[in-house]
């Protein structure tokens, strides 16, 4: 355990800084919004969508500054740059018209000399076990969800800069259908899958 967690820790140190940090207004863990850096996203529908999905972004203003329709199909994963809008408070909104707004995120756009909060990965351990670990800038307290197949079933809170733990899963068929979810007491949030 020791092994993976030194080996996640190190992936920690390698990564840059990220430019941009995102709130959810509802809970819905089917619709997810994640950081790549350098002002880019990447938007997962962790659910085959029923029709058509629309993605609007909006500015401060709520004016619509980008529309977007994501098809029917498989599971879904559009990524976004976002480099041509200028630092600041943006909305992105994710509608069907099946089932009205699926998810509201509010996104902070900063430059990219502004850090991340924390870094979050995952690692299988085994067929039942999945290490969890979190490096952050600050030792104010965080919450960790675990979700499976979209439905929480646990979560703890932590405090410090790091934090390391091997989660074991019984009666669960895959690892994939496991998510985490990471926030700290601002509302800056990651969603990390298990792999």
């Amino acid at each position: 355990m020791r092994l993976i967690i030194a080996t996640l820790t190190a992936l920690c140190l390698s990564i840059g800084a990220q430019a941009s940090s995102i709130t959810r207004d509802l809970d819905n863990p089917n619709v997810v919004l994640e950081e790549l850096g350098d002002k880019k996203i990447q938007l997962k529908l962790l659910e085959i969508p029923e029709g058509k999905v629309l993605v609007t972004f909006k500015n401060k203003q709520r004016n619509v500054i980008f529309k977007d329709v994501i098809t029917s199909g498989k599971f879904t994963k559009k990524n976004y740059d976002l480099n041509s809008l200028a630092s600041g408070e943006y909305s992105v909104e994710v509608y069907s018209k099946e089932h009205g707004t699926l998810e509201n995120f509010e996104l902070s756009l900063e430059s990219s000399a502004t850090a991340s909060p924390f870094y979050a990965k995952t690692k299988v351990v085994n067929d039942g076990d999945l290490a969890f670990l979190v490096k952050t800038l600050d030792d104010t307290e965080k919450t960790i969800k675990v979700f499976h197949k979209g439905r929480m079933v646990h979560q703890e809170e932590f405090t410090g800069t790091t934090f390391g733990k091997v989660f074991k899963f019984e009666k669960v068929s895959s690892l994939k259908d496991i998510h985490f979810e990471v926030t700290n007491k601002n509302g800056y949030g990651r969603y990390v899958s298990s792999k």
